[in-house]
């Protein structure tokens, strides 16, 4: 197993322009709501990337008032700083675009419900714009079955949110995500900025079903917090959880990467009681065996080139 640990100055780097993207759109348009929209991403997304800015540089890059946010004296210092980078990077894919053109084929993608319903699509959506000639076809499988599919060359990518170490199989970081207690607008958390757990427990839950590697990260978290779930329904997918929540029969907690603009929950976050958690590609070792699809869309999410091929 040959992990891809090399690559990790090239990826702490992506993630910094990333966050520098955030920044200059939330700067510019002066509301985290509307980033969030322009970027395709869910605004407690967007939150984090400002909060993680704000922590590692150790500076208030925006004064708060309510829903309403102006730059502060640091902001100001790094929006003149980072957009030209920002603009810098985005011109360049403008000038590659006939080239990226012209890459098409079948990218095979075995994914979980989550990956497939929340995380894919956006990633899909901007990977389409540069290449729309690359055409993409999801499958639904487990953690378990994806490895055998990817060494049967029956599938060339598969996502998945368990960090596992594999056999013949490169691992990536897509993503870093966290939890966020979700309850119903009219709820008596409703509206919090942070909660204890403890409080949480005597009120009804949904849940994902049981036997989930969700249901039992959430088991073993509240039995080291010695507390018990009041369970009052068990749901396949965060897409439901997030139904019942909404029809008031319960709280939930759910990773901030399935919230949209359009789920009608209040949202407390619960960063100080999770440690951030990360979503994962895997391909196979050997780069001979990737398409110019596949090592493209690679390139795309988080890592450099491979070298040219023999």
């Amino acid at each position: 197993m040959r992990m891809a640990t090399g690559h990790r100055r090239f990826h702490h780097k992506r993630n910094r322009l990333k966050q520098f993207r955030v920044f200059c759109r939330v700067a510019r348009l002066g509301s985290i709501t509307r980033a969030a929209e322009e970027l395709g991403l869910g605004q407690p997304t967007v939150s984090q990337q400002v909060r993680a800015l704000e922590t590692e540089l150790g500076a208030r890059l925006f004064e708060r008032n309510g829903p309403h946010i102006a730059l502060a004296e640091a902001g100001r210092t790094l929006y003149r700083i980072a957009m030209p980078l920002v603009e810098g990077m985005d011109a360049l894919h403008g000038a590659f675009a006939g080239r990226r053109s012209r890459i098409s084929g079948i990218l095979r993608v075995a994914a979980g419900q989550s990956s497939a319903s929340f995380m894919l699509p956006r990633v899909i959506h901007r990977f389409r714009t540069r290449h729309p000639g690359v055409r993409f076809r999801i499958s639904r499988n487990p953690m378990g079955e994806a490895p055998r599919l990817l060494r049967a060359r029956e599938v060339d990518i598969f996502f998945s949110g368990e960090k596992t170490n594999l056999a013949d199989t490169d691992r990536y970081l897509v993503t870093s995500f966290n939890f966020i207690l979700i309850t119903p607008p009219d709820h008596p958390l409703a509206g919090r900025e942070s909660v204890d757990l403890q409080e949480v427990s005597p009120y009804p839950a949904i849940v994902p079903a049981s036997g989930t590697p969700s249901r039992k990260d959430g088991e073993l978290t509240a039995r080291r917090l010695g507390i018990e779930i009041n369970v009052a329904v068990e749901a396949h997918g965060w897409g439901t959880i997030k139904r019942y929540v909404e029809a008031g029969l319960g709280v939930s907690i759910v990773p901030d990467f399935c919230l949209t603009e359009q789920d009608r929950v209040s949202v407390i976050p619960l960063s100080s009681h999770f440690q951030d958690r990360g979503y994962w590609m895997y391909a196979h070792t050997d780069w001979s065996r990737w398409s110019p699809a596949v090592e493209r869309f690679i390139h795309f999410l988080v890592a450099p080139p491979p070298p040219p091929r023999n």
